[in-house]
C-alpha cells in the first residue's frame, strides 16, 4: 500500500453509518479542527462522519485485542493494518496496562488513552478478530456490523466447560513431572496438586484482590504439601512443586517481554519483564513460606529412598498429551488442537536435536525456529493467525522452570547455583527470541496476529 493511500482520511465513496459514539470517543473537536485546517471542500459531512465511526471502531478493536493477551508488537501491527484498510492514519502505542491511539495527520490529530488490565490468551477469539479485520478491509462487513461482531467476540463464552480447565492444569503438571524425570509418585502427586490449584484458580479469579495474591498462595500450598508428602513417601518435593506450578511460572511472559525488547517495543517489554520478575519473587516467597511452615511442624526433612524413574516412553506420552492441555488453557478452538499438538511435538523434537548439536541452552533456538516456521507457514496457507500454534508450541520451550529452580537455590542459600540458573534462564529466553525472529525473517506469516 502506498504512503498516500495510508494517509488519506476517508474515501469520499464510503458512506457514514451514523453510529452514536460514546462520550469518551467524541471526535467532534477533531472534526472541527480537521475542517478548519484543511482546504475548503477537502472534507464533507460524510467524510467527517466516516472518520468518527472508523476511529471509534479502531479504539474498540484495540481494547478487545488487548483483552486477549495480545503482545504489543502484534497488537500494534493488527491495529495499524486495520487503520490502513479503513483509510485512516493512526499512531499506536501499547503497554500491558494501557493503549494509546492517535488518529489524524501531522497537522491535527486527537489522541485517546485507555487504561486496560493485562488479558489472558484466548486463541479462539483471536481467530474471530483476525477474520473480522480481513472482512472489514475487503468491504464485506460494514462498520456497524463490525461493532456488533466485536461485542459478540468480547462476550463469547469459554469454548470448553469450566471443569475442563482444572483438568488441563493437572495434565500439564503431570507432563512437566515426566519431562523433569520424576518417578510414578512424582507424576501422580504433581497431577493431583495441579488439579487442585487449577480449581483454586476458578475461585480466586473472581476478584482482583484474591487474583493478586494467587501466585504466592498457590506456591505456598504446593511447596508445603510436596514437602509434607516427602516426609513419608519416596518422592521428590522439588519436582512436585515446580511441576504443580508449571502453568503459573511466567516463562511465556518473560519470553514475550524479551521479544518486545528485541523489536524496539521498549516500554511494553520493560513493563512485562518487570511483571515476570515480580511473579517469580511472589512464587519464591510462597515456596519459602510453605517449606518453613512444614519444617517447623514436622521437623527437618529426611527424604526416603526414591523409587526408579519412569521409562523413557512415558516422556513421549507426555509430549503427546501436554499440548492438548495447553490448547484448552489457551482456549483454542477444537479444530485447531491437532495442529497445535503437531507443531508442539515438532518444536520439542527440534529443540532436542538442537541441544544435541549446540548444547541445552542454544538448542532452544532450533525449537523456536521450528515452531515459528511451522506457525508462519500455516498462517500463510490457512489465512489465520500464527499465534494459534505459536503460543502453545512455545510453552514447551520457555525457561520458566529454570528461573523457578534458581529461586529455590537462592532460598537454600546456594548462591552459585542460583546465579547460574538465572543466567541460563535469560540465555534460553534470548535464544528463543532469536529463533522466533529468524523464522519471521525467513518465512513471514503475512498476518498481523
Amino acid at each position: 500500500m502506498t504512503d498516500s493511500s495510508r494517509h488519506s482520511i476517508a474515501p469520499a465513496s464510503r458512506p457514514s453509518i451514523g453510529l452514536q459514539l460514546p462520550s469518551q470517543l467524541d471526535l467532534s473537536e477533531l472534526s472541527s479542527e480537521l475542517k478548519n485546517s484543511l482546504p475548503t471542500g477537502t472534507l464533507n459531512d460524510a467524510d467527517v462522519a466516516y472518520l468518527q465511526d472508523a476511529s471509534a471502531f479502531l479504539m474498540r478493536l484495540g481494547r478487545v485485542l488487548h483483552a486477549q493477551g495480545t503482545s504489543a508488537m502484534r497488537l500494534e501491527e493488527a491495529l495499524g493494518g486495520c487503520a490502513a484498510r479503513l483509510g485512516l492514519r493512526a499512531q499506536l502505542f501499547s503497554t500491558p496496562t494501557s493503549l494509546f491511539i492517535a488518529v489524524g495527520d501531522d497537522r491535527v490529530a486527537q489522541t485517546h488513552m485507555v487504561r486496560v488490565e493485562p488479558g489472558e490468551v484466548n486463541l479462539s477469539r483471536l481467530v474471530e478478530l483476525d477474520a473480522l479485520i480481513d472482512s472489514i478491509g475487503k468491504g464485506n462487513v460494514s462498520l456497524r456490523q463490525g461493532f456488533e461482531h466485536l461485542d459478540l467476540v468480547a462476550s463469547a463464552p469459554h469454548p470448553y466447560p469450566a471443569w475442563l480447565a482444572p483438568v488441563a492444569f493437572g495434565v500439564s503438571s503431570a507432563g512437566a513431572a515426566c519431562f523433569f524425570r520424576g518417578n510414578a509418585l512424582d507424576v501422580a502427586f504433581s497431577a493431583a496438586l495441579g488439579l487442585c490449584l487449577g480449581a483454586l484458580t476458578l475461585w480466586m479469579d473472581r476478584a482482583a484482590a484474591t487474583r493478586r495474591i494467587y501466585p504466592a498462595l498457590a506456591s505456598c500450598l504446593a511447596a508445603a504439601l510436596a514437602l509434607a508428602l516427602g516426609h513419608y513417601l519416596p518422592l521428590s518435593p522439588s519436582v512436585i512443586t515446580v511441576s504443580a506450578l508449571i502453568v503459573l511460572v511466567p516463562g511465556l511472559t518473560l519470553t514475550v517481554a524479551m521479544s518486545e525488547l528485541a523489536t524496539a517495543h521498549l516500554m511494553s517489554g520493560t513493563a512485562r519483564f518487570a511483571a515476570a520478575l515480580v511473579t517469580f519473587l511472589q512464587m519464591g516467597l510462597g515456596v519459602g513460606l510453605g517449606r518453613e511452615l512444614v519444617q517447623r511442624l514436622l521437623g527437618p526433612t529426611t527424604l526416603p529412598a526414591r523409587s526408579a524413574e519412569l521409562p523413557a516412553v512415558v516422556e513421549f506420552v507426555a509430549l503427546a498429551v501436554t499440548p492438548l492441555a495447553f490448547g484448552v488453557l489457551f482456549r483454542a478452538r477444537r479444530r485447531d488442537i491437532p495442529l497445535i499438538a503437531l507443531t508442539s511435538v515438532l518444536g520439542f523434537l527440534g529443540a532436542r536435536a538442537g541441544a544435541h548439536l549446540l548444547g541445552p541452552e542454544l538448542g532452544a533456538f532450533a525449537g523456536a525456529f521450528v515452531v515459528a516456521g511451522i506457525s508462519n507457514w500455516l498462517a500463510r496457507q490457512l489465512k489465520r493467525p500464527a499465534s494459534i500454534t505459536l503460543v502453545p508450541g512455545i510453552m514447551l520451550l520457555v525457561p520458566g522452570s529454570i528461573g523457578f529452580r534458581s529461586l529455590n537455590s537462592f532460598l537454600e542459600r546456594d548462591v552459585l547455583t542460583g546465579t547460574e540458573g538465572v543466567f541460563r534462564m535469560f540465555l534460553v529466553a534470548a535464544t528463543l527470541v532469536g529463533g522466533l525472529l529468524m523464522a519471521n525473517a525467513v518465512l513471514p506469516p503475512r498476518r498481523e496476529l
